[in-house]
């Protein structure tokens, strides 16, 4: 989403704001709180359209009938494990033609368009190896299918000294859904495959008059370690607690905000 970022009166700009929908199962609908962590890193405001336990049918059916939703130019298609955990044998060839009706949508519609591959699952409880079988044949097929289209979410939230289960830093507790730090891992895949959408101009701030850094805080005064933080719009609330000063300019500190984006008014 577009923020609005003011540091001593002077206003950054900001790129313009794409605006597109995620039609998916739980992992877009709720969990972790995915898109609202979206619309801060990247020029979107990207709206939920998931159902959770919805299969690839159902969610195809859904978004067909959804688009074209006004003002929208891109959308993010996900889901397919609800088909795997229903299934007494390989739902592939159902799975793989409920995508491609949806990606098919999209550029009938000149939309951009990324789908996202199943997330490691190991660990949850219907979990057997007939299923990541089928699992694997899936999302193989997505990447041959589309390529830099495809967001590797499972290689996004492996453990990568555990493979196949999701990081358990990722994992809401049922080995299967992402709780709101694996929501930020999944955003970061995403954010980084959305070639057609710019990133926030959130990451570089320009330090005016009156602002110094201390204590690996951002401070309005010298020696003062109160009034210049502000928590950044995330889904937990946290404050700012680091910044990492990168070059000085012309008397102008540039700096990175270290975790997170945040709006500093002077």
């Amino acid at each position: 989403g577009k923020r609005e970022i003011v540091v001593n009166g002077t206003f950054l700009p900001q790129p313009a704001v794409l605006q597109g929908s995620i039609f998916g199962d739980s992992f877009s609908e709720s969990y972790g709180d995915l898109t609202h962590q979206l619309n801060l890193r990247v020029s979107a405001n990207c709206t939920k359209r998931g159902v959770g336990g919805s299969g690839l049918a159902a969610i195809a059916t859904s978004m067909i009938a959804a688009t074209p939703v006004s003002g929208d130019t891109f959308v993010l298609l996900q889901g397919g494990i609800n088909n795997v955990l229903s299934a007494v044998s390989d739902p592939n060839t159902g799975m793989r033609a409920a995508m491609t009706s949806m990606s098919d949508e999209a550029e009938a519609l000149s939309l951009d368009y990324l789908v996202i591959n199943i997330a490691a699952w190991e660990g949850n409880a219907a979990w057997n190896t007939d299923r990541q079988s089928w699992v694997d044949s899936y999302n193989s097929w997505l990447s041959a299918t589309y390529g830099s289209k495809m967001i590797d979410m499972h290689s996004a939230t492996e453990d990568p000294a555990n493979l196949g289960f999701l990081l358990p830093a990722y994992d809401n507790g049922d080995g299967l859904h992402l709780n709101v730090s694996g929501s930020g891992a999944a955003t970061d895949a995403i954010a980084a495959g959305m070639s057609f959408a710019e990133p926030l101009v959130a990451d570089v701030w320009v330090l005016g008059a009156g602002w110094t850094i201390a204590n690996n805080e951002c401070n309005v005064n010298t020696g003062t370690n109160t009034a210049a933080r502000q928590p950044w719009d995330n889904p937990v609330g946290t404050y700012l607690s680091s910044i990492d000063v990168t070059s000085y300019t012309s008397g102008a500190v540039q700096y990175s905000i270290a975790g997170g984006v945040g709006s500093f008014i002077s």
